[in-house]
């Protein structure tokens, strides 16, 4: 008999974190589940670890693979999972015990979504979620309410036989922003969405990340063209008005983008790609178009709409080499 739920862990070089995550799984209050591990050639003892798991556990598999990276690695999970539904965990990251079931409690939404912890950087818990279900009538406002809050895949319970359907999967050709891309696409074929206030995931946030990475503009845009045109979808699927989502998204990521280079890059680098970045008409119209409340959003829009938003990178890149 196939378990309900699986449990899909891409496992890279983490052997200092993979025992507390595992037994986090091992410990939940739900046992109806597989889990699967997936081992994206590890070079230290985390694929040994791995493999004493499943020893231990007859609900443990273990594939090991070539290193791909964390998408190929969750699309060979998804190949293999036999549950009803599917959940994503960061080998990094630990679950508390009432995690399965708090997010497992009935057959009958298409997603289940609640908040998590974040630790290890700036330490907060955040639970932006109130109990809600949103039904095929609701969508419009389930869209609007959460879409942005719908970014990452932890914490979050699939229902699987949409994924198999609609043979959705992780995009491997993309090294940010994946996992925003697959939950837009497995949105566009829901029906309802229940989310719970209750935050049981704990994710180890080690700070913004990248930065050991030469991650060019074009990197960026790529996702950002990806994510646009999944938002025009559900636009279109749902009769929908998601502009100002799309506003929003844009902002997210040329911030996210302008953070990175001043991180690592000269101020004359920093300039030059902010003033080809500003050349984009659909950057402009963002910015033009995006609603901003603190008079600090309202600065910075101003200074990239005047091409002045490179003053702001160099405080950031001050900041950064002063810490």
């Amino acid at each position: 008999m196939s378990p309900k739920i699986s449990v899909i862990i891409p496992v890279y070089n983490t052997e200092s974190t993979l025992h507390k995550c595992v037994d986090s799984i091992l410990n939940q209050s739900y046992e109806d589940w597989e889990l699967l591990l997936i081992d994206d050639g590890s070079k230290d003892h985390s694929a040994f670890i791995c493999d004493e798991y499943a020893q231990q556990d007859k609900r443990i598999k273990v594939f090991h693979k070539e290193n791909g990276g964390v998408s190929s690695a969750r699309n060979i999970g998804i190949d293999n999972a036999e549950g009803k539904w599917i959940t994503f965990i960061d080998s990094d990251d630990w679950v508390e015990r009432n995690y399965l079931s708090n997010l497992y409690q009935n057959d009958e939404n298409d997603i289940v979504a609640s908040y998590y912890v974040a630790e290890g950087w700036k330490e907060w818990v955040s639970a932006p979620f109130k109990d809600y279900v949103y039904n095929e009538k609701q969508m419009k406002e389930f869209l609007t309410d959460c879409l942005l809050k719908f970014i990452f895949p932890y914490g979050k319970l699939f229902r699987h036989s949409i994924i198999k359907r609609y043979n959705l999967r992780f995009d491997e050709s993309l090294s940010y922003g994946e996992d925003t891309l697959f939950i837009y696409q497995f949105l566009q074929y829901i029906k309802s969405v229940r989310i719970s206030s209750e935050v049981t995931y704990h994710y180890i946030c080690y700070g913004i990340g990248l930065s050991k990475q030469n991650f060019s503009w074009r990197i960026y845009w790529d996702i950002l063209e990806k994510l646009l045109k999944a938002i025009h979808n559900l636009e279109h699927i749902f009769k929908w008005d998601g502009k100002e989502i799309c506003n929003e998204t844009v902002m997210l990521i040329i911030k996210r983008y302008i953070y990175y280079i001043s991180s690592i890059h000269s101020i004359p680098y920093i300039r030059k790609e902010l003033i080809s970045i500003l050349k984009s008409s659909v950057i402009k119209e963002a910015i033009e178009g995006v609603k901003v409340r603190s008079w600090k959003g309202k600065f910075i829009n101003w200074l990239m709409l005047h091409d002045y938003l490179w003053i702001s990178a160099i405080l950031l890149y001050l900041k950064k080499r002063k810490s």
